[in-house]
């Protein structure tokens, strides 16, 4: 494995280089789109955890001619057809398809992966205020300590989508998501609950808009 691997290095600039624990399109170079930094530092990881990487060559994909706002043009597509599997297994006619113009196909980037944050700190957001008490115009600044906060993101074009969002903080406990655009606009829902061995001391769904420098939660 080491000694392919190795081999390859050298010829990463026609290779597709991916991570072999991660998914989501997160990490992968593709070398005849890589910048030379790139390519060293990706030689570089590739040599220091061989077993952690996996070299394919790069194909050119085929189209298929597509009826667009101006006419036909050719696009690439991605048909990604649901498998069913019980006693037996077979695969359905349907199917989620995406088609990218060819123009744009490397234009954008895409990843997703889950994350855990152990004993932090939320600036610019009082959640237990928002909920304890709520103002109609909404509620600004302050502080929300945490103990543990998980979560996924997904990150398209410069925009983040936080999912299945997971926060608690002694008595408090919330869950929601959140996007964020490439402008540091926010939008999102946060449900909180404060209270412990089952007396609820307040509860409450925020609406989340503003910025990332200065968020606003309103019930």
């Amino acid at each position: 494995m080491q000694v392919i691997l190795m081999e390859k290095v050298a010829n990463l600039g026609d290779l597709v280089l991916k991570p072999a624990n991660e998914s989501g399109g997160y990490g992968i170079l593709i070398g005849n789109r890589a910048t030379a930094a790139e390519l060293d530092a990706a030689a570089e990881s590739s040599r220091a955890d061989p077993r952690n990487w996996v070299a394919q060559p790069i194909l050119d994909l085929s189209t298929a001619p597509t009826l667009v706002a101006d006419g036909i043009e050719p696009r690439h597509l991605d048909l990604r057809p649901f498998i069913l599997t019980g006693e037996q297994s077979y695969v359905t006619a349907g199917g989620l398809t995406a088609k990218s113009a060819l123009k744009t196909l490397f234009e954008t980037s895409a990843a997703e992966a889950s994350f855990t944050v152990e004993t932090g700190e939320l600036i610019n957001v009082d959640v237990v205020r928002a909920i304890q008490s709520p103002a109609t115009g909404g509620t600004r600044g302050g502080k929300t300590k945490f103990d543990s906060l998980t979560g996924s993101v997904s990150i398209n074009s410069g925009r983040y989508t936080y999912k299945h969002l997971q926060m608690t903080s002694g008595p408090l406990n919330a869950n929601g998501s959140i996007n964020v655009g490439g402008d540091g606009s926010i939008a999102g829902r946060l449900n909180a609950e404060l209270g412990s061995k089952g007396l609820v001391v307040a509860r409450g769904s925020l609406g989340i808009t503003g910025s990332i420098r200065d968020p606003l939660l309103r019930p």
